[in-house]
């Protein structure tokens, strides 16, 4: 398919091509310098065009799955904690099953964490599902009000949850919730028994909130209600969010260079003191999900959202893009992504029990992952110009 569309495109050239060449030598004179460069001009952009159509239709859908899967796991979630019960003697099924449900949960959406544009902003929906992600030197999750609020005697329902501050609430709350009893206690039985009366009913209401936002994106992607999938698929139309298809693209490369940074600076170099804004102080507390100690399979999922949108997943993804103009760039980068899944996937005792001794193992994920842009920005920089290779970051993993 992809040589299919290449070589229509090329003959479509051609054709046009012949025509602007007739014209232009019929009129030839005697500035002939000037009218070669012209023609040298034309020559560029007619072979060196990319049509970005069918990866942003594609991106787009894909998105717009994801968002509907997200969907249907929250309510499942919602659900699952709704109807909880437990006599905490011995049997845990229940409760391991709403751990199940936010680790289920969690997957789906670090996979889409690096879309960070047009609803997950716009209606500030991320940024209450997951605050980690934007307020990370906050410190994520604000256990102290948790604590507080569990402790008093204020009203705990959908208003009050909803007035509460974007670090009291979504899913690494609720992570705090299932996997600690308030009191540094982890295991089982101490959460079973600790999770009843107001416990149980902020994290109810914390669940169904967080339901009500993945609701939101789910429908502002909607085709049939918000379609912002047509915002993206059909970008480049007057008045639109995407002021043309490069644009749409160009943000598509940053989303994903973005994700990279923040893989290296905020959920590796930060916490494990080797970033030097860290000032090489370890602080564990800074460690996503290191409640439940699911820190590494979240940057597993970003990564496999980061291959997911530079792939297309079987079909038309960033990958065509570059590999329209240089085919083994395309093929390093694929590549190197799996190595990044790979290295990142041998980090070890990444939560509160992390110590210096497995800093080596975090140090080659971060240089794999530092390859990795490097291709992303200063290659693919000097293969298409500057566009889309720029990130957020200040790069402070070095």
């Amino acid at each position: 398919m992809k040589n299919r569309f290449k070589m229509s495109h090329k003959l479509y050239g051609i054709v046009l091509v012949s025509l602007f060449c007739q014209l232009f030598f019929c009129s030839k004179n005697k500035n002939s310098d000037s009218s070669t460069s012209v023609l040298d001009g034309f020559l560029y952009s007619m072979y060196n065009a990319f049509q970005p159509d069918s990866v942003l239709t594609n991106t787009a859908s894909l998105i717009t799955t994801d968002y509907a899967t997200l969907e249907t796991k929250a309510s499942s979630f919602y659900e699952a904690v709704s109807t909880y019960s437990s006599t905490c003697s011995g049997d845990y099924t229940s409760l391991i099953n709403l751990r199940e449900n936010w680790k289920s949960n969690m997957a789906v959406l670090k996979e889409i964490e690096l879309i960070q544009f047009g609803p997950a902003i716009q209606g500030g929906y991320y940024e209450r599902i997951d605050s980690y992600k934007l307020n990370f030197l906050s410190n994520p999750p604000d256990t102290s009000t948790i604590n507080s609020i569990v402790s008093g005697s204020s009203t705990i329902d959908s208003s009050s949850v909803a007035s509460m501050s974007k670090l009291a609430k979504g899913l690494p709350v609720i992570e705090y919730l299932l996997y600690d009893n308030g009191s540094g206690s982890s295991d089982l039985s101490s959460i079973c028994s600790a999770l009843t009366g107001r416990r149980l009913t902020l994290l109810t209401e914390l669940v169904k909130e967080y339901h009500t936002n993945a609701l939101n994106l789910k429908n502002a992607w909607d085709k049939d209600i918000g379609n912002f999938y047509t915002e993206l698929a059909g970008a480049g139309k007057k008045g639109g969010y995407f002021k043309s298809k490069q644009e749409a693209l160009n943000i598509l490369i940053t989303q994903i260079n973005n994700e990279i940074e923040d893989i290296i600076d905020n959920k590796l170099a930060y916490p494990t003191g080797i970033s030097s804004s860290s000032g090489g102080t370890i602080r564990v507390n800074y460690i996503e999900s290191r409640y439940s100690g699911n820190a590494v399979t979240n940057m597993l999922n970003n990564m496999e959202g980061v291959k997911k949108v530079y792939t297309g997943s079987g079909s038309s993804g960033v990958s065509d893009y570059i590999e329209y103009y240089n085919p083994p760039l395309d093929k390093r980068i694929t590549a190197q992504i799996d190595d990044v899944i790979t290295k990142i996937g041998l980090i070890k005792n990444f939560d509160t029990s992390y110590q210096s001794t497995n800093v080596s193992e975090v140090q080659t994920a971060i240089d794999s992952l530092k390859v990795l842009r490097a291709m992303l920005t200063t290659e693919l920089s000097a293969t298409v110009g500057g566009a889309g290779t720029q990130t957020s970051s200040s790069g402070d993993g070095d």
